[in-house]
């Protein structure tokens, strides 16, 4: 059908203005490219200027149905063709307007097309500041629980820009995330709890006050390999979720729990602090803000220190001022600052060093 000029044919079909049954013709030839797109090796000479141009119009005159032919399509030709980029910027308004509008089923589709099209950080907020997450929302609570994938992925889509988390906490979207913890379907339930993780990152006392203490565990970290957050999910899932750390890394989560005054008490000068942040942030990778007993036990591996559990524990119950069970990150300087005070120097370090561990 490509070789025997099907594409001209169908690109004639969808400028079609006049004769009978024309917004038929025009939702049919739609309907035979989206088609037509599924083959890999055609898909880069189907958006053509000419397709393009019935594309946009249909938008915003065709039938449901040829709108729904046209999400799909895109989705299957994302990347084919030039010009990507400044077309889709064109029907943003108009596939918002349908996820609000729109029939549930057309719904569900632009929710798909958000996340397969729009990418760019600036998309994200684009979509939050014009009703995005409020539509999704609506569309959550309209639909039975076993139908709410495509929704909780393009959130958790969005909360890859790294300021929307902080609005989607504000919004409520930790709450709705949690209404999916006893869901039948085991995806529906798995994607809740990535997107919990996700939002743990920015706020875990939010988190944490609409988690069943029941379900607490489900929050725990990544047993499968615990240097990578989310490498348990792989694929898009994780990409995602390592995004998201990485954002919070960069914005310097860490020194921003300090005061200036407590800086100046510290003695600390930036690089300090910052050398501090950066070894933190090493072990501390689901961004949780805190250190438990395995992971101080690999800090004293990379420092080459030769301490076995028991004190490592009392390590931790030394420097852990508020009695968690964990250090966060002032806990951890306070330890880092004095540590190599901590024996004393030279002959009287070492032979602090053997009666604290016993050899004397």
């Amino acid at each position: 059908m490509i070789t025997q000029g099907a594409i001209r044919v169908l690109e004639k079909g969808i400028l079609r203005q006049v004769g009978h049954g024309n917004l038929a013709i025009r939702e049919k030839c739609l309907y035979s490219l989206c088609y037509l797109s599924q083959y890999k090796p055609v898909r880069s000479k189907i958006c053509t200027p000419i397709t393009l141009e019935g594309i946009y119009n249909e938008y915003g005159r065709g039938t449901i149905a040829a709108k729904e032919s046209i999400m799909q399509l895109l989705m299957n030709c994302v990347g084919q063709y030039e010009g990507e980029r400044e077309f889709i910027d064109k029907l943003k308004d108009s596939l918002i307007m349908i996820l609000k509008e729109g029939p549930w089923n057309s719904k569900n589709l632009v929710i798909k097309t958000i996340c397969v099209l729009y990418r760019e950080d600036s998309d994200r907020m684009y979509m939050l500041q014009n009703g995005v997450v409020e539509a999704i929302f609506d569309v959550i609570a309209a639909k039975s629980t076993d139908l709410q994938e495509a929704p909780i992925v393009c959130l958790l889509h969005l909360c890859v820009h790294p300021e929307i988390p902080y609005i989607m906490i504000e919004k409520g979207v930790e709450k709705v995330a949690a209404s999916f913890l006893d869901a039948d379907d085991p995806i529906i339930k798995e994607l809740s709890i990535v997107l919990l993780k996700a939002l743990l990152l920015y706020n875990n006392e939010a988190v944490e006050a609409v988690v069943p203490e029941d379900k607490n565990y489900l929050l725990l970290r990544d047993v499968y390999n615990p240097q990578v957050f989310g490498a348990e999910y792989g694929g898009m899932i994780q990409d995602y979720l390592q995004t998201i750390v990485e954002n919070r890394r960069e914005q310097n989560y860490l020194i921003r729990m300090f005061s200036a005054e407590e800086i100046e008490e510290l003695h600390c000068s930036q690089e300090e602090l910052e050398s501090y942040q950066l070894t933190f942030m090493q072990l501390d990778v689901d961004c949780a803000g805190s250190l438990d007993v395995d992971e101080l036990k690999l800090l004293m591996v990379l420092m080459g220190e030769e301490m076995d559990k028991e004190e490592i524990k009392e390590l931790l119950d030394e420097y852990d001022s508020d009695k968690s069970g964990n250090l966060d990150f002032k806990e951890f300087v306070m330890m880092m600052k004095g540590w190599n005070d901590r024996f004393g120097h030279g002959l009287i370090r070492i032979y602090n060093e053997w009666i604290k561990r016993g050899a004397m």
